[in-house]
């Protein structure tokens, strides 16, 4: 994203850890400029860099990235019907353990772009050979609760993992 990564001893341990945004979450959803993406928390543990987002030692981190974008969304209270604002806002929120009731309001208030999001192929090729008309946008709340699966965002809610099966 060209924003690059910062480097904060966030936890005042003496070590630094690697602060960035999850830019998995740009042109997912939205368009770029609708985008929103959660910080990751990442630290050097020997010769690994290895993702501490979720450890309880970071959640002040996480709660200061929602709050941060709640901000947004009260200067602009259209961000609430924004899935590219939402699937951040669902993330961070399924990261602090309040992903049922951040479900249900990103079902209740969501508008499905046209445009954006991820698809299938329903003729079963991949999406690069797939013919345009066989390419299927996938409904939000089903590609948000794949995406937050494979991204790490912790314990889906039960609605989203009934979505999956």
């Amino acid at each position: 994203d060209g924003g690059g990564y910062s480097y904060i001893d966030l936890d005042r341990d003496g070590d630094l850890e690697i602060v960035t945004a999850d830019n998995n979450f740009l042109y997912a959803f939205s368009s770029y400029a609708g985008s929103y993406a959660p910080q990751r928390i990442s630290q050097l543990q020997g010769t690994q860099i290895v993702d501490v987002t979720a450890d309880p030692a970071y959640r002040f981190a996480v709660k200061r990235d929602l709050a941060t974008k709640e901000f947004a969304a009260r200067i602009d209270p259209s961000q609430w019907k924004s899935t590219g604002f939402l699937a951040a806002w669902v993330a961070l929120k399924n990261q602090l353990g309040q992903g049922d009731e951040a479900w249900n309001f990103m079902e209740k208030n969501f508008e499905q772009e046209e445009d954006f999001g991820p698809q299938e192929c329903t003729s079963g090729e991949t999406l690069d050979d797939c013919p345009a008309d066989n390419l299927k946008t996938i409904a939000f709340p089903k590609a948000l609760a794949g995406f937050l699966q494979k991204q790490n965002y912790g314990v889906l809610p039960a609605a989203a993992q009934a979505l999956l099966k």
